[in-house]
């Protein structure tokens, strides 16, 4: 049972929620051990909601994602998790993290409740008008940037809060695109799929992924960190890499996961990630 209620609180994308850290790393405050405990406890409140929230998807969506080929196997629609411990899970689990969101701050709690009130909306309302769903979506990840620079009362470039608009926007686009391919009728499953067309997402996809890059393009150049530039490649190859694969793959994926299994871009993410340090945190110091 205890395995089933982890896979229930879908703990794989709570990769989504380390976009909180972009505040605490981005604002140079890495190495301050009060601001780096109170953005792990916010990153740890947000998985806890975000599972909330999927718990609750999941009880509305049970006999949408009995028709699914990935979705009917999760916990709830199996069977494996009934409906009403499902619903305790969800409550225990929305009281959790509120009571502890608003331990680390009014604002912060405001911020997590904005979030939850947008997500049951999408659930229950906003994902039936087409586009409007993978805004929304895309308006979840700005809450957690944000969120990630409140709980530690900094500011961070506006930049960043729109590349992270930008990159679930194009993720979400991609999602989109990927269910359109599905072999059974999806737009049985998700009602907007029926007023997409794969060449009106592609065109969808080719402003959002031009607009992202240009956004990261100017973060970089406006940084105050000359050699944040030096990451510009990264971006490239790691956004065109997605589009390659999310384009070869013929399996269903039900989120993004399965980039992170990909050897070119774990290095690729790895190399991003070592030049940003440097850049950021002067390890090698600008010749004056």
């Amino acid at each position: 049972m205890i395995k089933y209620i982890f896979l229930a609180m879908r703990i794989k994308q709570w990769y989504k929620n380390l976009i909180i850290f972009v505040g605490v790393v981005f604002s140079l405050n890495l190495s301050n051990i009060s601001m780096l405990v109170r953005t792990i406890l916010a990153f740890g409140v947000f998985c806890i909601l975000s599972s909330a929230v999927y718990l609750i998807n999941d009880i509305h969506d049970v006999k949408k994602d009995r028709l699914h080929p990935v979705k009917r196997y999760r916990p709830i629609p199996s069977g494996k998790i009934s409906i009403n411990l499902a619903w305790m899970l969800a409550c225990l689990f929305l009281i959790l993290s509120l009571f502890s969101a608003y331990f680390l701050g009014t604002l912060f709690f405001l911020i997590c409740l904005f979030y939850l009130i947008q997500s049951l909306l999408y659930t229950f309302y906003l994902r039936s008008i087409a586009i409007v769903d993978v805004m929304v979506v895309a308006v979840g990840f700005v809450w957690r940037a944000i969120a990630g620079t409140v709980v530690i009362n900094v500011r961070t470039s506006p930049w960043l809060i729109i590349c992270s608009f930008l990159l679930a926007l194009f993720l979400a686009l991609n999602k989109r695109q990927t269910e359109m391919r599905m072999e059974f009728q999806a737009e049985k499953y998700r009602k907007t799929l029926s007023l997409y067309s794969e060449q009106l997402i592609d065109k969808f996809l080719n402003i959002t992924t031009a607009s992202l890059l240009i956004a990261y393009m100017i973060y970089t150049f406006e940084s105050g960190h000359i050699y944040m530039m030096a990451t510009i490649p990264f971006a490239f190859i790691g956004i065109f890499r997605y589009i390659q694969l999310a384009r070869e793959t013929k399996t269903i994926n039900d989120d993004a996961t399965f980039i992170f299994k990909d050897k070119l871009t774990q290095i690729n993410i790895l190399l991003w990630i070592l030049t940003a340090m440097i850049a950021l945190y002067d390890i090698i110091p600008f010749p004056c």
